[in-house]
């Protein structure tokens, strides 16, 4: 899987102090939705505060900034196609969640007079290659032609998409079809340990059973999409995604000694059905070891989790005082 990290949230710009800091490689989008959140009280203040951060942070070797419209039903007409318009103009990606739910199908159908998701983002003029389509769980033939007529990436969040009970992509569908398709997590409320290898096994496991067969979605086919594939999905692959002379020096090393590993008999279904994300054993991004027989070499992963603790136990207690019940 690609050592890149692709977050979705607020205040990206202090997201991109810590992946600066351990010298990872990201792609940073700042969220853009209708009702006013902690870092822009409108769709308009989200998009001015994405663009200052492309600015910022446009000559930086590993770290790209994006515009991130949550979604079709969460943003109006007009936002969508601004937000178009504007990744064609710093030729920067928008990473949205597009055709996930049933809510956002009524909505959209609500609003267009009855289009899908995909059919409503081609017919505002909101569907290009900048694009980065998380989930795809509600789309038909004629859907998944439109995406690939316009050379959108998708990011399959199977474990997510489970978790929350939305259906199941169709992936399977979309890689036999050439789609720029590779693997996701989502975010860490229903993807939880954001663990690409977490998702290998279900990838592999889920496509069998709703498409009754046992030779559907072949490891081989689940490790393309969670290197290459992950790579065209965000127009990458000419830079990462496999290990070619040219290419940036980002690398993952597994160990394939330890015991839930052992034997190794083919490489691709040992990844996919036996790794756990603790066998990762180094991590390397642009030439550089980040991570070295599992131990962080760029920060103190005591003080982090301490802090993290810290903000949890704050987090908790603002839920209890709500009355909320965290599950």
């Amino acid at each position: 899987m690609l050592p890149l990290t692709l977050t979705i949230y607020y205040f990206e710009d202090e997201v991109a102090k810590t992946v600066d800091q351990i010298g990872m490689r990201a792609i940073l989008g700042e969220t853009i939705i209708q009702f006013p959140v902690a870092s822009a009280k409108t769709p308009e203040d989200g998009i001015k505060y994405a663009e200052k951060l492309i600015n910022e942070y446009k000559d930086h070797p590993r770290i790209t900034m994006a515009f991130a419209p949550h979604g079709p039903y969460t943003n109006s007409t007009e936002t969508l196609q601004t937000i178009a318009k504007l990744s064609m103009k710093y030729d920067v990606p928008v990473m949205m969640h597009l055709a996930e739910s049933d809510r956002e199908r009524e909505v959209i159908a609500k609003r267009s007079g009855g289009l899908s998701p995909v059919k409503y983002m081609e017919s505002i003029g909101a569907l290009n290659e900048n694009l980065v389509a998380a989930h795809i769980i509600d789309a038909n033939e004629e859907d998944i032609a439109i995406l690939k007529k316009y050379d959108v990436g998708i990011a399959h969040n199977m474990s997510a998409n489970i978790k929350s009970a939305k259906g199941v992509s169709p992936a399977l569908q979309m890689f036999n079809d050439g789609l720029r398709i590779g693997l996701g997590t989502d975010g860490p409320m229903s993807g939880n340990t954001l663990s690409t290898i977490d998702e290998f096994n279900q990838v592999a496991k889920v496509h069998k059973l709703v498409n009754k067969d046992r030779a559907a979605m072949p490891p081989k086919n689940v490790i393309e999409m969670a290197t290459i594939g992950a790579a065209r999905a965000l127009h990458m692959e000419d830079k990462v995604g496999s290990l070619e002379v040219g290419k940036l020096a980002d690398v993952i090393v597994i160990d394939t000694k330890a015991p839930n590993m052992v034997p190794v008999y083919n490489p691709y279904s040992a990844l996919v059905y036996s790794a756990y994300a603790t066998n990762v054993k180094h991590t390397i991004v642009d030439g550089k070891v980040i991570m070295e027989n599992r131990n962080v070499l760029t920060v103190n992963e005591d003080n982090i989790r301490k802090e993290a603790l810290q903000f949890a136990d704050k987090v908790r207690q603002t839920v209890i005082e709500s009355g909320e019940i965290v599950q």
